[in-house]
């Protein structure tokens, strides 16, 4: 309701309007997006993709203070329009993505990879496609022109950083830095990662990073494996502005039990609870869950018990990665195989007692030298 009336009061709800401040910077679209935010004028005119950026300052819409309508209380005249707008439309709230991976936006998880060109690739979903006959990844949607990335990504992947709905993606690199890229695929000729807005440096003792919305605010947290042996998760900060950064200060550290016999690690919603659980992989062949459980009584972080194990087999997989291909809710599992097979779990937690992963679903062969999935 308050998201209409503050468009309404800024733009009168007219996705082109635009207007220069004195400062010299400009606002853009419906909400008068400001030109210090992370978006082009494209994705700015943009109704959709305007909203979202919008909903990414305001906190998830929590918080409409960057706005001085609305903060002078001009968008108040506007609530009666705005509340017969939401009821005529039955417009509810944005609910939470739980599906890590989905760059498409569309809230079906798509795989991002490296391909044996050294290329950074998407496959859109596509499962509701009726020429895919019920599977997701038949298609290559999108593949950059850069062929560099098998030699300067040493771990990757996918969340929703912003709050817009958009997975974005997270690099560890080679040479030691943890590079963020804004999901771009509403900008311009529609590639979704073109550039790392904001790069942190100091990253060389990390060996494996997962992201995915840990405390349930819509905004991807980032938990990453380290050379000695610790496991650190950061919560998003939800920060807007200029020098606003999603991860600052480490928020939780697990001293010991993450060492050099983690091949990988993911974040997915496997119990479906609306909270980021963590998965797994290492050198005796098991596959881990860590259900979140951070609300249960006592508890003050997420992943302290291990809630679950498949115990041989894991030691032939080179990388995983989980998020809801199916829609159901509960996060699914894609794992590179060192016989060159992506293989697809579809997560059974439903039917086989809480047992999350049983034998593939899917297997795809032909992909030898893939380096990283996310």
């Amino acid at each position: 309701m308050t998201a209409v009336a503050v468009a309404l009061a800024e733009s009168g709800c007219n996705p082109g309007a635009s207007h220069t401040n004195t400062n010299g910077t400009v606002d853009r679209g419906l909400w008068q997006i400001n030109s210090i935010h992370p978006y082009s004028s494209e994705c700015l005119f943009d109704a959709q993709c305007n909203a979202n950026a919008a909903y990414a300052i305001s906190g998830g819409g929590s918080n409409w203070k960057p706005w001085v309508t609305y903060n002078t209380g001009a968008y108040q005249k506007y609530l009666d329009r705005a509340r017969a707008a939401v009821e005529r439309l039955a417009v509810g709230e944005r609910p939470v993505d739980r599906s890590e991976g989905d760059v498409t936006g569309d809230a079906f998880g798509d795989l991002t990879a490296v391909d044996a060109e050294g290329r950074l690739v998407v496959y859109a979903n596509g499962i509701k496609t009726p020429s895919y006959g019920g599977k997701p990844f038949l298609t290559r949607t999108w593949a950059g022109d850069n062929t560099n990335w098998s030699a300067y990504a040493g771990s990757i992947t996918t969340a929703d950083v912003t709050g817009d709905g958009f997975a974005d993606l997270l690099t560890l690199t080679s040479d030691g830095k943890l590079d963020i890229y804004p999901n771009a695929s509403k900008i311009g000729n529609g590639a979704y990662f073109t550039s790392a807005f904001w790069s942190y440096p100091n990253w060389g003792s990390y060996t494996n990073i997962a992201a995915g919305d840990v405390n349930h605010d819509g905004f991807a947290d980032l938990a990453a494996t380290t050379t000695d042996g610790h496991l650190h998760v950061y919560v998003n900060t939800r920060e807007t502005g200029a020098d606003a950064k999603p991860f600052r200060s480490l928020t939780w550290d697990y001293t010991s039990g993450w060492g050099n016999d983690v091949i990988d690690i993911a974040i997915g919603d496997a119990t479906g609870d609306g909270f980021g659980d963590l998965l797994a992989i290492r050198t005796n062949g098991y596959l881990s869950l860590f259900a979140n459980g951070i609300k249960l009584p006592g508890q003050d972080r997420p992943f302290t018990d291990l809630t679950w194990s498949a115990q041989a087999g894991w030691d032939h997989v080179l990388d995983i990665t989980a998020s809801d291909l199916t829609g159901d809710g509960f996060a699914d599992l894609m794992a590179i195989a060192d016989t060159g097979e992506l293989q697809v779990y579809a997560n059974g937690s439903q039917i086989w007692n809480g047992t999350p992963y049983r034998g593939a679903t899917w297997i795809y062969d032909t992909w030898d030298n893939v380096h990283h999935i996310a």
